[in-house]
């Protein structure tokens, strides 16, 4: 069956999950991506070198990818990427903004090589802004974003996931500008700034924004749902996270748990006066959840049409019967660390589906065969340039 991009080649120049997220899903509907690494490896591979077990997560963001190690500080070795540039389709890189520039590798220097090219920096602030020159890292853009102002504990470190959804962000622009392609035969260049992306997704702050000048009690009950409405619950082995937003859902609840005073009590009379008495309402629904377990809070509220699941652990997350079914977790054999579990494509498309098939490549695994193959270098002078550190 044909894959949807089996003709676009992609450099990759992405040494960690920003950027390299985003490509490792269009590899996965048949883009034929290339990572170019600095000969001494990517900062993903530097951390395996300090705890080896740690190598397999890269198949998390670089399955289905062919390396290169190349040395971009020679004039060789930028003379070899310029050659890469002609044959490909799209460019992605995760540098500082400037940083390309510098080595005369930026847009405006490589759309004269090819100009079709669609070139993606991905940066923490965007290549434009007071904070363009910034250090930027997944952390800090959660916090400039206003994300990291949902969390209940400043003082714990974040998750990572700015790096892997704006990385999405990248792959849809490039699809874009595909098809704008397509139409004009033109490239162009995609300005990816990942607290922009986070920005967008932060549906909280754009509801206090839109929603400036309205009373403070109606601002912060939708931007900031009380427990009673929207909250997890303790359960006897664990939590569950129930909606009681809609009024056929509270009155369906107070069904199940069977207490009338959730719909008979004045306090409670409206989606306004049960934010007002959130705990007094949490002390009622509680107190029926603790004394039953997960699966039996869900299948009473589920049977009655109220939105409930299990907050799953870990453990019980990787055996999702869920997930599983939707091929989202999916195995892979490394030759050297035997099986490692990613994670599947999130859309399913029956013409062209996507494919997992290889870990992570070793660094520089394709070197060889991408200068012969593609450039038409011999095997001898693939060895001068290995000798001379051009490549590895």
């Amino acid at each position: 069956m044909a894959k949807a991009l089996e003709d676009v080649r992609i450099l990759d120049l992405s040494g960690f999950i920003a950027g390299a997220y985003g490509t490792a899903m269009l590899a996965s509907f048949g883009a034929e991506v290339i990572m170019i690494e600095a000969i001494t490896g990517s900062f993903m591979r530097s951390i395996a070198s300090i705890e080896p077990g740690t190598l397999p997560l890269s198949s998390l963001v670089n399955h289905d990818k062919k390396s290169i190690a190349l040395n971009l500080q020679t004039e060789k070795g930028k003379e070899i990427f310029r050659e890469l540039v002609k044959k490909s389709d799209v460019l992605v890189e995760t540098f500082m903004p400037g940083t390309m520039a510098r080595l005369g590798l930026d847009y405006e220097s490589l759309k004269k090589v090819n100009p079709k090219l669609i070139y993606l920096s991905q940066t923490a602030y965007g290549q434009t802004g007071p904070y363009s020159r910034d250090i930027g890292y997944d952390g800090g853009v959660q916090a400039t974003s206003g994300m990291h102002t949902l969390r209940e504990y400043h003082e714990a470190a974040p998750p990572i996931f700015a790096d892997s959804v704006s990385s999405v962000y990248g792959a849809l622009g490039i699809m874009f500008a595909l098809c704008y392609r397509q139409k004009s035969g033109v490239g162009q260049y995609i300005d990816l700034s990942m607290n922009d992306a986070i920005f967008s997704q932060n549906y909280l702050e754009h509801l206090e924004i839109a929603w400036e000048g309205l009373p403070e009690s109606i601002i912060g009950m939708s931007c900031h749902p009380p427990r009673c409405l929207l909250g997890s619950f303790k359960a006897k082995d664990g939590y569950v996270v129930n909606s009681f937003l809609e009024e056929r859902q509270w009155a369906a609840a107070a069904d199940v748990i069977g207490e009338k005073q959730m719909v008979e009590d004045e306090k409670f009379a409206n989606i306004l006066s049960r934010a007002q008495n959130d705990e007094t309402a949490i002390s009622i629904i509680e107190g029926w959840t603790t004394k039953h377990t997960r699966d039996e809070i869900v299948d009473a509220m589920v049977k009655a049409g109220v939105p409930c699941a299990k907050i799953l652990t870990r453990e019980e997350v990787v055996e999702d019967p869920q997930l599983r079914s939707r091929d989202m977790l999916l195995e892979l054999n490394d030759p050297d660390f035997g099986t490692t579990k990613v994670t599947g494509i999130p859309f399913k498309l029956p013409e062209t589906p996507a494919e997992i098939k290889t870990p992570a490549p070793k660094l520089g695994e394709h070197t060889e065969e991408i200068l012969t193959s593609l450039l038409d270098y011999s095997k001898e002078e693939v060895d001068r340039l290995r000798e001379q550190g051009i490549i590895a």
